[in-house]
This record gives C-alpha cells, structure tokens and sequence, in this order.
C-alpha cells in the first residue's frame, strides 16, 4: 500500500478521527489491491495489539517528530494542555472540546509517524526482495547429469557442449553488457560468436578464460587433479587465479593444462607455450578429448 492517501485515511481510522465518507474511501482503495488490503490488515493489527504501557513510547516519537520538523524550518503550534476546571465553570466545557481536539491531532500524527515508518519498511523489504526475484530471472543454469551432453545456445548466439556432471551458469541478458561472461564447473567445448567489443569470458574455479571468438574446449571438474583448456581455432588468454597478473596465450592446437594442486612460476618458450619446472603446472600440447554421451539440445 503505497498510496500517501491510504496511510492518512489507515491513521484516522486507527485514531478513531475517520468520518463515514473517509472509512468508505479508505475501503475501496484497500479492497483495489490485495497486498494494499493485507497491509492495512497488518498495520491495524498491531495497532490494536499496543497496551498503555507504550503510550510513552508514543509520546516519544511523536516529539522526535517535532523536532525534525523544527530542525527542517517547518515548525507546528503545538496547543498547550489546558488547565483543569470544575465540571460546572462556565468555560469548562469548551475548553475541553479544545484539549480533545488537540490530543486527537497528537495521536493523530503520532499514528502517521508510526505508519509512514512502517510503509518505507515494507517498501524497502519489497524492493529488495523484487531485486532479488529479478535476480534469479536473470541468471540462468544448465546442469548434465552423469553420462549425458546437452548442447546450450546462449543469447549472444554462441554453441556451448557440456560434458557428463558439468554445470553452466549465465546471465539471460548476457548480450546486453559489456562483455559476455558464464560461469563453469565440468568440461564443455565452446564455439563463440566473434564480437570484438564485447570479450567472452569464461570463469572456473582456478583460472579464467578470455576470447573474442573461437572454438575451445575447458575441462575444470573440481575433483580432478588438472584444469585444461584446449584451442581448436582463433586466440585465447588464459588467467591463473593463483597468480594474479599472468597471463598465458594460446594458439591453435595448444592445450594449457594446470596442476590444481601446484603452484604457477612458469618459464614461457618462443611459442608462449609455459615450460613445466619442479613447482609448474604443466602446459603442453595434447589432443582434445573428445566429449561422449547421449546429446541433448537446450536453447
């Protein structure tokens, strides 16, 4: 229930300052919206379920009110209480009417304070769990299992093969950002869409794999012992993640493959081809392995 006139007829009501005509209209606006109307129910059930003893609390919020008010330049005649009178003085009964009205107003603005706290909670809880909702539209996951492949057309128009228990995650609107990233776990083989303004870029748990457009194969189970990447065609740069700042290019036909459980300080031959040393992940050239299983297309 977002609408500022709701809130104000809610706090009349709940103060009992509501006429007939504003509970009428506070029920149709409430009865136009189911979450409008479960909102108002909340409001007035905890208002209900206040006891004497959180008049003070009341009060308190109510002056805290004041004072921002005043601090902001937007000062309120607050009506002193009036002295009390024997029952049968003469202005004795207008006066009252007057002390009436002005602890109606202050209840009155005391429940519009409580309430407005209230609805921007429940707007920033709303908006934070529609974020949240538009999150997980926006990402996408395609998981095989165990003696199966499933072909992945992604939005940008690139062909992904995933391997037996292989997962990949994206975003829906990848095509829409800067750069075309997923996410990897399992073995899958590539055919990228060549956009050079947009690099793809696929993340593992121990290295990261960047292309404009080319076909290659990542292997990254996490249960086995190397991480692979293979180039069948074009360019790609491979980052280890234990070795922020180093970069490895491959060339066609050339495989990287690391040594999950060893350290990088690799040596580079002419062919930019990191040479395996006692602490080295090992990089050399090796056949691709070829995926088998049953297909499954996913698009």
């Amino acid at each position: 229930m977002t609408n500022d006139r709701s809130w104000t007829l809610l706090g009349r009501q709940l103060t009992g300052e509501a006429t007939s005509v504003e509970l009428e209209e506070l029920e149709q606006l409430t009865s136009a919206s189911p979450a409008a109307e479960k909102s108002a129910y909340d409001v007035a059930e905890w208002w209900e379920q206040q006891s004497p003893a959180d008049n003070d609390f009341l009060e308190a919020t109510y002056l805290a009110h004041l004072e921002r008010m005043k601090d902001k330049g937007l000062f309120m005649n607050e009506e002193e209480p009036i002295p009390e009178m024997e029952a049968d003085h003469p202005a004795a009964a207008a006066d009252n009417m007057v002390f009436k009205k002005s602890f109606n107003t202050r209840r009155l603005l005391i429940a519009a304070v409580l309430i407005a706290g209230l609805a921007l909670s429940w707007l920033f809880l709303g908006t934070a769990q529609d974020e949240k909702a538009q999150n997980a539209v926006a990402k996408a996951e395609v998981a095989t299992r165990n003696g199966s492949r499933s072909k992945v057309l992604l939005p940008d128009g690139t062909n992904v093969w995933l391997n037996s228990g292989s997962k990949l995650t994206y975003s829906r609107e990848m095509d829409l950002g800067k750069t075309r990233e997923v996410t990897l776990t399992g073995e899958a083989f590539f055919d990228v869409v060549k956009n050079e303004k947009r690099p793809f870029i696929i993340h593992t748990s121990r290295m990261k794999v960047k292309v404009l457009g080319t076909r290659f194969n990542v292997k990254a189970y996490e249960e086995d012992k190397t991480t692979e990447t293979s180039l069948i065609n074009g360019s790609v740069e491979v980052f280890i993640k234990a070795a922020p700042g180093r970069r490895f290019l491959l060339k066609p036909n050339e495989k990287l493959v690391l040594a999950n459980n060893l350290a990088v300080k690799a040596a580079k031959s002419r062919t930019n081809v990191a040479l395996p040393t006692e602490s080295t992940p090992l990089v050399a050239i090796k056949p691709l392995t070829y995926l088998q299983g049953s297909d499954t297309d996913i698009e």
